[in-house]
């Protein structure tokens, strides 16, 4: 049963997608001067909007406005660029500049980057705007001949509804649509596949939040303490509150509450997994009012550290560990008798907190006093003893000369000349 059971679990973990590392699907590699191009993009982002993705003429942005869009759909990015208009064949790139996403384990906001090349022929080219379509019943398309007369013919699948423009160059025409029911559908007009989302239209203050990354799995030490960064992101239109997360699976979640996650921002928690002695099945679970997601969370666990692979479980914090598990958080008038660890509640004692012993200070006081009075008296008698050093003989000669002097003129003096 043992065996049944593990053998499950691998392929689980087989068959989840491997959605941590960052792939940009273009729908061709050579564009035509002021085409569309559309792009897919999978990955776990934290953070991404069209700000984030720029068109790179060699290396530098292109100076006109492109045109863009970008949707999330799902698990995945949809996004279209109506190209600027070149003369000679140009190396271009798609880049994705600061936007934070999730890969191999870490947090990261490198550059990313997508080739292609953009070229002016002779031949006649369409454009269309936009590369995807958001409805809820009709939608429009508006499609333009760069080079040439030429016939279209546009298909909705799914409808049967098939329409067919004749367009003059250089001329731009609307074309509308209906969508019947409640499914996504493509749009097929030439060579391209215009994805068309059914979008329900959303009340003024539409709940919706989200876990990345969608899902964590991997391998663990059975003996190994793990910590999990799982950021939870407000995509709706209301700023929510009290967001409770709790889990199904034995494991330490930090927090456990989010007072506050205004809409369009993300904030992150912790789970906290401690030698984990059997496979983890579990969700944790986020819960607002009456609206709750999941998280689902697979883990095998082995005694081999080669097999372990955390590269599916979203951000790993080695260091960042409970302290529940490992020792004592120790007090301010406490001091620590081991080594002491970094944990998310702050420095953890691994060993004993002691009591610290109060210094008594008032006798080192009296110490400071007596010190500093004895410094005064043997400075005031080096300074008396400096005024009155005994007179040199050179000194005593001249004296008496004076008084000599003044007995010769006359003068009293009341000393003898004798004395000295």
């Amino acid at each position: 049963m043992k065996k049944k059971l593990f053998l499950f679990f691998i392929l689980t973990l087989i068959l989840i997608p491997k959605v941590l590392s960052i792939d940009i699907n273009l729908k061709k590699e050579i564009y035509n001067s002021q085409e569309t191009l559309q792009a897919e993009i999978i990955g776990n982002f934290v953070s991404l909007t069209e700000d984030n993705i720029l068109i790179f003429k060699n290396d530098k942005v292109h100076s006109e406005p492109v045109i863009k869009g970008l949707t999330k759909q799902e698990n995945k990015y949809f996004f279209y660029a109506i190209l600027p208009p070149v003369d000679n064949e140009s190396n271009f790139s798609l880049r994705i500049q600061n936007a934070q996403y999730i890969e191999g384990g870490k947090l990261k906001n490198d550059e990313i980057i997508k080739n292609f090349i953009v070229k002016n022929t002779n031949e006649t080219v369409i454009s269309i705007n936009p590369g995807f379509v958001l409805a809820d019943k009709v939608f429009t398309v508006k499609i333009k001949s760069i080079k040439g007369n030429k016939k279209v013919k546009l298909s909705l699948l799914g409808t049967g509804e098939t329409k067919e423009v004749s367009l003059i160059e250089d001329s731009e025409r609307s074309l509308n649509f209906f969508i019947p029911g409640y499914n996504n559908t493509i749009l097929k007009i030439e060579e391209y596949e215009i994805p068309v989302f059914f979008i329900k239209k959303s009340k003024p203050e539409e709940i919706k939040f989200e876990f990345i990354p969608p899902s964590i799995s991997g391998v663990l030490n059975s003996e190994g303490d793990y910590s999990f960064k799982i950021f939870l992101k407000n995509s709706g239109k209301k700023n929510l509150t009290d967001i409770k997360l709790s889990n199904n699976f034995n494991a330490i979640l930090h927090p456990e509450n989010i007072s506050f996650l205004n809409t369009e921002n993300y904030t992150y928690f912790k789970i906290i997994i401690t030698k984990p002695k059997t496979n983890i099945s579990g969700e944790v679970i986020a819960r607002y009012d009456n609206f709750t997601i999941t998280l689902p969370v697979y883990f095998t666990t082995t005694s081999n550290n080669t097999q372990v692979n955390i590269q599916k479980a979203g951000v790993f914090e080695e260091k960042e560990l409970s302290c529940l598990s490992i020792g004592l958080i120790c007090s301010q008038n406490q001091k620590c008798e081991g080594e002491i660890i970094k944990t998310f509640e702050g420095q953890c004692c691994k060993g004993n907190c002691v009591e610290i012993q109060k210094i008594e200070y008032k006798w080192i006081l009296g110490i400071i006093l007596i010190i500093l009075l004895f410094l005064i008296i043997f400075y005031i008698i080096k300074k008396i003893r400096k005024n009155k050093r005994d007179k040199t003989l050179e000194e005593i000669f001249q004296e008496k000369n004076k008084e000599f002097e003044k007995r010769m003129m006359g003068e009293e003096v009341k000393k003898r000349l004798d004395k000295i």
